[in-house]
């Protein structure tokens, strides 16, 4: 994808706003700008379902 100076710049400046999340989409080109807050309250509502995510076992190991 190929962005214009302008379109670039826009970015540069939202990208900057703490309230706004920018990140690419599940399919095909392009960018999607979303209001954190909104995005993080949906996630969570997600993950939180039993019946699509259950908690797992952490293991912390170390590999040298």
């Amino acid at each position: 994808m190929v962005l214009t100076r302008k379109e670039k710049e826009t970015l540069r400046t939202l990208s900057q706003d703490t309230f706004i999340l920018i990140c690419k989409p599940d399919k095909g080109n392009g960018v999607v700008v979303l209001d954190r807050k909104n995005y993080i309250k949906k996630m969570g509502t997600i993950l939180k379902d039993k019946t699509k995510f259950q908690p797992g076992k952490v293991t912390l190991t170390w590999r040298i």
